[in-house]
């Protein structure tokens, strides 16, 4: 739902979906929701100045979801909406961050391409703007296309909303093949549409097997496989080069050393500010000779955003092992899902595989009637840098975000207080059609800026920082 939707092509889609079912079947409607979600964000910080304590947050708004069918093999999917909401962070004595936003938004746009007989044909194309979740999830989780390699980060949420929004919608193409057996695999080739740079293709395939008490998946993603424009994808700016010098790897990258060395001041560590600030001087006085003399530049190696994300989950469903009606949904079913964002191990910023693994564990707890559903899930990556994107988006270069705060430097060390991620979420039917859900969570929160730009760092950074949100949702 993190699209906007502009209104000409929201009439041209309308308009075009008769005529798409006009042989048969028409267009059919398929379900409509309206939600209001509210909640406070206890403890969090933006951009390491603005600190959020108890902030208010909440949001409105509905889709529908139409279908448009010719035949038995061609479908036309198309959801829409809109959504209202308050800027995250409220900047005091800033009028803009104080009013109610409103977006038109897109859930879906994408046709469907059926070969075989019955309801469940061995070959399924989708082409357009598709809604994908493959795994058991509620919060956490979904790693192949919520991560990112080169720079590393997780996301989760979708930009709006915060509570039970796992699946993430992508622009491309997906065929699904199913097999006897409990055996299906897909291949994805999507645009990317979210974070810089945009419009690069990425190949992924993903194998799944349901067997009822064991589920599992592997997959693997070649992020940005094809670039649109390979000198943005690939950068040759020289603050995105490194070289070798007297047997060992230097950034060329004076401001990295620098807000090295103020964090080592600031932990009170002089030795390492001192090695530090002498790496700095190393750069700036090599630039200088370079200048005087390019004939005595070294080979520059260039880092790029491009990557090899691999990816393993399991489920183990105990709910199989005890028969019908004890439990009910997909309770008693553990489940886990591991993601490597980027297999290549690069000098000086990613030179730690472990580093850029994320694994979270989930498991869904019988309530014996009381709720619908009570979920717990728990997440752990230790990347050495802020949980962001902002070197990619605003500096365009696939470096971490290791200038995240410009008051107090870069300490590897401090950054470890965002390792474990949790969630809690749990949901209850209070009348058919109506369902109240509710979470809280020390997950990947971004806010979206009265500017409308969705934060590029997550909210919450250090294990103090959580927040709660309740949803109630009216579905037709």
């Amino acid at each position: 739902m993190r699209n906007f939707l502009n209104p000409v092509c929201f009439a041209a889609v309308l308009s075009a979906l008769p005529a798409a079912a006009e042989q048969e079947g028409g267009i059919h409607f398929k379900g409509a929701q309206a939600f209001y979600e509210f909640g406070s964000i206890m403890k969090g910080v933006e951009l390491s100045t603005d600190t959020l304590t108890n902030q208010w947050v909440q949001r409105f708004g509905g889709t529908f979801d139409l279908e448009a069918k010719r035949g038995d093999h061609l479908s036309l999917y198309f959801g829409t909406g809109s959504i209202f909401w308050h800027a995250v962070p409220l900047v005091v004595g800033n009028s803009a961050a104080k009013v109610f936003y409103g977006d038109a938004v897109l859930t879906k746009a994408f046709a469907q391409f059926s070969f075989g007989e019955g309801e469940n044909p061995a070959l399924v194309g989708k082409l357009g703007f598709i809604p994908v979740k493959y795994g058991n999830s509620r919060n956490l989780g979904e790693y192949l296309f919520r991560t990112g390699t080169y720079p590393d980060y997780i996301v989760t949420g979708n930009g709006y909303t915060a509570v039970n929004t796992t699946t993430t919608a992508v622009l491309g193409t997906q065929w699904t093949q199913r097999f006897s057996g409990g055996f299906s695999h897909d291949l994805f080739v999507t645009s990317e549409r979210q974070s810089y740079p945009l419009h690069d293709l990425s190949l992924t395939y993903l194998a799944k097997y349901k067997g009822g008490f064991l589920n599992a998946g592997l997959g693997v993603q070649f992020d940005r496989l094809i670039p649109v424009k390979p000198s943005i994808t690939t950068p040759t700016e020289e603050k995105n080069t490194w070289f070798e010098y007297q047997g060992r790897k230097i950034a060329n990258n004076p401001e990295y050393y620098q807000l090295l060395a103020a964090g080592a001041t600031h932990d009170g560590r002089t030795e390492d500010a001192a090695r530090w600030t002498a790496e700095k001087n190393v750069v700036d006085s090599l630039r200088k000779a370079w200048e005087a003399d390019p004939a005595v530049r070294p080979a520059l190696n260039k880092f790029s955003f491009k990557g090899i994300k691999p990816l393993a989950m399991v489920a183990l469903d105990f709910k199989s092992l005890f028969g019908e009606g004890l439990f009910r949904n997909d309770e008693m079913t553990l489940y886990t899902e591991a993601a490597l964002m980027g297999w290549e191990n690069r000098p000086i910023y990613y030179e730690k595989r472990m580093d850029r693994v994320v694994a979270m564990v989930g498991f869904n707890f019988p309530t014996f009637g009381l709720l619908d559903n009570l979920n717990m899930e728990v997440e752990r990556c230790t990347s050495p840098f802020v949980n962001g994107y902002r070197n990619a988006r605003e500096g365009n270069i696939p470096l971490p975000d290791y200038n995240y705060d410009q008051i107090t430097g870069y300490d590897p060390e401090d950054w470890h207080g965002d390792d474990l991620k949790w969630s809690v979420y749990l949901g209850r039917n209070i009348m058919d059609g109506f369902q109240v859900q509710a979470q809280a969570a020390s997950d990947h929160l971004r806010g979206r800026r009265y500017t409308r730009v969705v934060s590029e760092n997550s909210l919450l950074v250090d294990r103090p920082d959580w927040y709660y949100a309740i949803k109630l949702v009216v579905s037709l």
